[in-house]
């Protein structure tokens, strides 16, 4: 078994994982941003700060648009990577952790 594979391995995927935690930070974000803005809207805030808070909204939702193409290219890469060195690594826990993050990846892109 080669360790440069093994490594290269660890990193599509730690990459691939990264990504996949930065969207649902950027969801939760996005979330929190709207629940500010609703209360700022109920409470008469001003509308300068309304605009504000909607422009951070905007960020959020450009930031996972922004991410799902990221996370869908390192997806892209992991897989590719993943095929072609099954049979050499299919029993070491590098791989069978990269398949995990492989299918945490396919929920997320409904592949």
């Amino acid at each position: 078994m080669n360790s440069d594979i093994v490594k290269e391995l660890e990193v599509k995927a730690g990459v691939l994982q990264q990504f996949i935690h930065e969207k649902s930070s950027y969801e939760v974000e996005l979330k929190q941003d709207m629940q500010r803005l609703d209360k700022m809207k109920e409470t008469n805030e001003d509308e300068r700060d309304i605009a504000e808070q909607e422009d951070m909204m905007r960020e959020a939702k450009n930031m996972i648009f922004q991410t799902m193409q990221r996370l869908e290219v390192a997806y892209d890469d992991l897989k590719t990577f993943h095929d072609k060195v099954q049979q050499e690594l299919s029993e070491i826990p590098s791989f069978l952790a990269a398949q995990e993050v492989l299918l945490s990846a396919q929920k997320i892109l409904n592949h």
